[in-house]
């Protein structure tokens, strides 16, 4: 009975948002003279009605999150992941229906206007088609943001909940004794809204991870953990007091590199490369976000440049917003922490209070067989031009060919004795977006291969996906049997429609006869700019 007076109340205050959001969308069609008489399809202003319907789309959105938090703040009731779930499902809905009617009015009036005047109106079905592409990228973008904030709320409802009444007797109770983990928040003096969203990640791993792990993070400021002290240069009593105990970084930037010490370009780049310098684990991330007015010209070149350094040997991730920030950050410090609650337990026999959620990283245990295997590692990650050869259906590297993602694999079997020198692979690639399953296929590598033989030191490309104009495609391989005893490799293109969403792929390479396991990695995949990264 509570959740449904949380969600009725939500209703109805989303109800009345909602209206007055439209309100303000019929004022500035009206105060503009955008109406569909005024701004149609092919006509001068019909961009600006565009925009109009952009920003409703937005105040929607933000009218739907607005009155979640509300009516789950007034109520006291903890927000639960089916409500997330189902709110998401309405908004989609909603923003849908929206689209569609819009464009379904402008078409209308185009034929009544064509039919009135015995004219074709000029460049009408472009400019209708252009509509729809911004309209639904919008909606895209809007989902994907509603999405995260709504994470963040639920995180942050079932922390406060979790403190107010302690675990249920179902859960494992935090332990007495905890292992601290110093993850320092670096950053230059612009983006202190950044360093907020890091030290937040930071607490919701916390929040729903220490119960299970006894692994605590202590998120590390020189605001909050330096202390006044002299003998030496600032940023070296900085390193002493906070940095060089640190054991995760997480750095973020926008327009500034900031103030240079005596040993680096900044205060923040020293950090940063001490340490890199001892092993230590290194997120960082770059704002796209535009310069604000009267930026420092000078610090952004010193930060491109400095960027651009980091290319030779770093991956960096850039984010749009905070909502980006929060999203990536979250699942980047998830992935790291997994790797590194592994590597404290074989070092310090570390046991973990309950089994890892299924489905995380590393749970997928290891074939076993009687023989050694090869050592398959990713030696290579970026973009290849690549087309159809002929007929056959085979892919090869071609310089006025579509642009794709690949994997370069190498087998390493030579830096090792024990390892087989040959190995037939077989690989296979699983698509996911928004954490569910949405392709499975065989691999289609570089020449057309489904099967490539890697001798001892060999190379060969994994094509993982392929641009299109408005969503991604990915070749998969299939053997069909057009003989007895003959087989031919067909290869198909799959579709993904997702305009600005990142989807996640998870590869697997396999030894083709006996099932070996030689390589598994999840990566995710981004539209706009085409990039692929590691998880």
């Amino acid at each position: 009975m509570e959740i449904n007076r949380a969600t009725t109340l939500a209703k109805v205050l989303v109800r009345d948002r909602a209206l007055e959001a439209r309100d303000r969308m019929d004022e500035a069609l009206k105060s503009q003279k955008l109406a569909d008489h005024e701004a149609f399809p092919g006509s001068a202003k019909f961009p600006e009605a565009i925009e109009v319907i952009v920003k409703y789309l937005s105040d929607l959105v933000e009218a739907k999150v607005s009155s979640i938090q509300d009516a789950y703040r007034q109520t006291g009731i903890a927000l639960t992941g089916d409500a997330v779930d189902e709110s998401v499902t309405a908004l989609r809905s909603s923003l849908d229906s929206v689209v569609s009617a819009r464009l379904k009015s402008w078409q209308a009036f185009v034929e009544l206007l064509e039919t009135r005047t015995n004219t074709k109106v000029a460049q009408s079905e472009a400019a209708l088609h252009e509509a729809s592409r911004r309209l639904n990228a919008e909606v895209a973008k809007l989902l994907e943001r509603a999405e995260c904030k709504l994470d963040v709320m639920l995180q942050t409802s079932l922390a406060s909940a979790e403190k107010a009444s302690g675990a249920a007797d179902s859960l494992p109770r935090a332990p007495r004794t905890a292992t601290v983990i110093r993850v320092l928040i670096a950053s230059p003096g612009d983006v202190q809204k950044e360093r907020d969203v890091l030290t937040d990640v930071v607490h919701a791993w916390n929040a729903a991870n220490f119960a299970a792990t006894g692994v605590l993070l202590l998120a590390t400021k020189w605001e909050t953990h330096a202390y006044p002290a002299s003998g030496d240069r600032p940023q070296a009593i900085i390193n002493k007091q906070i940095v060089d105990d640190s054991d995760i970084l997480l750095g973020a930037f926008w327009c500034r590199l900031g103030t240079p010490t005596a040993v680096s370009a900044s205060g923040t780049a020293e950090e940063i490369e001490r340490l890199r310098a001892r092993g230590k684990k290194v997120l960082l991330y770059f704002s796209t976000a535009p310069p604000p007015p009267g930026h420092d010209i000078r610090q952004l070149d010193l930060l491109k440049d400095y960027q651009h350094s980091l290319e030779k040997d770093t991956l960096y991730w850039n984010f749009a917003d905070c909502d980006e920030l929060y999203r990536s950050s979250s699942r980047h410090l998830s992935t790291v922490m997994h790797n590194l609650i592994a590597e404290l337990k074989d070092d310090f026999g570390i046991e973990s209070q309950s089994k890892p959620p299924a489905g995380a990283p590393g749970d997928t245990p290891l074939p076993q067989s009687g023989g050694t295997v090869p050592h398959m590692r990713v030696t290579g990650l970026g973009h290849v031009r690549i087309a159809p050869l002929g007929t056959s259906g085979q892919w090869i590297a071609s310089d006025g060919g579509q642009i794709a993602l690949a994997m370069q694999f190498t087998n390493e079997a030579s830096r090792n004795a024990s390892m087989n020198a040959e190995a037939t692979v077989k690989s296979t690639l699983i698509y996911s977006i928004a954490g569910k399953e949405v392709l499975r296929v065989r691999g289609c590598w570089l020449d057309g291969f489904d099967l490539p033989t890697f001798q001892a030191d060999d190379s060969h490309s994994l094509i993982v996906a392929l641009a299109g104009r408005e969503e991604l495609s990915v070749l998969g391989t299939v053997r069909k049997l057009v003989a007895p005893g003959s087989e031919e490799i067909q290869i198909r293109a799959h579709r993904l429609l997702a305009i600005s969403l990142e989807i996640q792929v998870r590869v697997r390479l396999t030894e083709a006869d006996r099932g070996d396991l030689l390589y598994e990695g999840e990566f995710v995949i981004r539209r706009d700019p085409l990039q692929i990264a590691r998880l």
